[in-house]
């Protein structure tokens, strides 16, 4: 009896400290196209977000706050915006959470080609094909979490089939595909 009261304090104690963690880990910016960044969070936020957007010369371009009691994405669009060196900054009530950097480039011909299809279960079939020898890069996302990651060095192309067996099967699979040229493809599984 005193072992079994001592393990259900032990868990009473685990879940209190797991409930306070701060929400900074599911805060997401990801680039969706190469024009447009995703902020998503998932949970319920803590209090009140604040979005900070400069360009190279460190001028702040947007500064937004947000405050949501639920589970949100917002996409910013940057097909406006002048070639160059982009942050973003979101920040919670206690400090820095997510930021990221990104380059807007003059806007050029499409080079590369994607295709995915599910094979089964949790099977893809991702083909990729260049124009032009590229260094060609593969996220792969499961509800806006970096999952895997590889690289193709100097590759005209591929085809190859991700047997994703960890992943559950109501999560959102999201696969990016991304070039040394500039191109990026986000393409949703689900």
């Amino acid at each position: 009896m005193k072992l079994l009261m001592t393990t259900v304090a032990a868990l009473v104690i685990a879940a209190s400290v797991f409930a306070s963690e701060p929400d900074s880990n599911k805060v997401a910016l990801k680039l969706v196209q190469p024009t447009k960044v995703q902020l998503s969070h998932q949970g319920s936020p803590e209090g009140l977000l604040t979005v900070k957007v400069y360009n190279h010369k460190n001028e702040m371009l947007v500064n937004e706050r947000i405050h949501k009691t639920a589970s949100f994405a917002k996409n910013y669009d940057f097909s406006q915006a002048a070639p160059g060196k982009y942050s973003i900054l979101v920040q919670n009530a206690k400090g820095e959470v997510e930021n990221m950097e990104f380059e807007i480039g003059a806007t050029k011909q499409k080079d590369v080609y994607t295709k995915m299809e599910k094979i089964s279960g949790n099977k893809y079939k991702l083909i990729v094909n260049a124009l032009h020898q590229s260094d060609l890069n593969v996220a792969i996302y499961e509800n806006g979490n970096l999952i895997f990651q590889e690289r193709a060095e100097d590759s005209k192309g591929f085809s190859k089939v991700y047997d994703l067996v960890n992943v559950r099967s109501n999560s959102q699979i999201e696969f990016q595909v991304t070039s040394a040229s500039g191109f990026s493809k986000l393409i949703s599984a689900r």
